[in-house]
């Protein structure tokens, strides 16, 4: 029987799960692709504001978009209050994870790779 395994598993600061929690983990680290929502979302802003959020996603602060983007801060400023208010979330934080469910901080994929 697998109970003593089990236990002794998680006697040993081991984690035990079903199989069907175990498929649906697996499932999810495994799906690369983007995200129906995310990217129905990101397809309301606009491209200077999907640029913004790929450097919100990349870490800069709103000086950093600026030297980036050749902007001024009030005009950074402007378009990540469009992005976050246009995305529906709260902070930068949710904006970049929704970049990346959305596929924008992937490469382009190379046709050759398949």
């Amino acid at each position: 029987m697998q109970l003593p395994l089990l236990v002794r598993s998680l006697a040993d600061g081991g984690v035990v799960l079903s199989s069907r929690v175990t498929r649906t983990v697996v499932d999810g680290y495994l799906d690369n692709g983007p995200h129906e929502e995310a990217a129905r979302c990101v397809g309301l802003l606009t491209e200077r504001e999907r640029a913004v959020l790929v450097l919100i996603a990349e870490g800069l602060s709103n000086t950093g978009i600026g030297a980036r983007m050749h902007l001024s801060i009030g005009t950074v400023k402007d378009h990540v209050s469009a992005v976050l208010a246009k995305l529906e979330v709260g902070s930068r934080v949710q904006a970049a994870l929704l970049a990346e469910r959305a596929g924008l901080l992937r490469p382009p994929r190379d046709p050759e790779d398949g």
